[in-house]
């Protein structure tokens, strides 16, 4: 990768990186420069990965987490996962 991290994240202060667990050796290049100079959040499920034939890595959630020294938030003890969708719904 030759650009430098600041002119990825120049315009952008956060990056919301959903699907995060099908991110190949490319894209976690960039992310890590990325992360350099901007706040990310990723989404991500390691059990929902499809994309190994292109080089996603069981492994990349927890180097995130490393990376950044993060905490890891698990969404399904709060509920939203199972949350009703109501009558809007059905419709």
């Amino acid at each position: 990768m030759t650009s430098s991290p600041s002119s990825y994240s120049s315009p952008t202060d956060t990056c919301i990186l959903h699907e995060f667990q099908d991110t190949n050796l490319d894209e976690w290049q960039m992310i890590s420069a990325l992360g350099k100079h901007s706040r990310l959040i990723a989404i991500a499920g390691a059990e929902q990965r499809i994309y190994e034939f292109r080089g996603a890595d069981p492994a990349r959630i927890g180097a995130f987490i490393e990376r950044f020294k993060l905490k890891s938030f698990d969404f399904e003890h709060i509920g939203l996962l199972d949350a009703d969708p109501g009558p809007a719904a059905s419709a």
